[in-house]
């Protein structure tokens, strides 16, 4: 990769933010980040998230599908 290449790569990078998807999808993959995310949106302060998979994708039996951005299991179950 040139040097050219490289600046305009992170260029590109430092024009991103946590909204973007690309970047949503790495930060996700963080146990702790989906944990904090969780706490935030759910005002549980107390919630621990055993496991969180990035972008999981669910098929029913009907064939219709959807991909999760984060899929986590939290300690009570939920």
């Amino acid at each position: 990769m040139s040097d050219r290449s490289i600046q305009k790569f992170k260029e590109y990078v430092q024009k991103l933010n946590p909204i973007d998807d690309i970047i949503f999808r790495k930060m996700a993959e963080n146990k702790e980040f989906c944990e904090e995310i969780l706490r935030i949106f759910l005002q549980d302060y107390h919630l621990k998230v055993l496991n969180n998979k990035s972008q999981y994708a669910i098929t029913n039996i009907e064939r219709r599908s959807v991909i999760l951005d984060a899929y986590c299991e939290l300690k009570d179950g939920r």
